[in-house]
């Protein structure tokens, strides 16, 4: 799809199934809730950028602060 100014635009689908299309093509497919759960939350807070401890605590709240660290890197690689 376009945005009226002739640039492709990123559309991100979160209810019934996740998908990520561009220009009408699928470019995203994430297995696990997890990495599903991130991508949604990095782009419904775009604007505020939070913080990679943060995340990890927020997503991997179980664990050491260390692993948590782990597990948000190996999950955004």
């Amino acid at each position: 799809m376009f945005d009226g100014h002739g640039n492709v635009t990123t559309e991100l689908y979160l209810l019934g199934g996740f998908r990520a299309e561009s220009g009408g093509r699928t470019i995203i497919e994430l297995r696990g809730a997890t990495a599903t759960k991130l991508l949604a939350y990095l782009a419904l807070h775009r604007q505020n950028r939070p913080r990679r401890m943060y995340l990890a605590s927020l997503f991997w709240p179980d664990g050491s602060e260390t692993r948590a660290r782990r597990r948000l890197s190996h999950m955004l690689w």
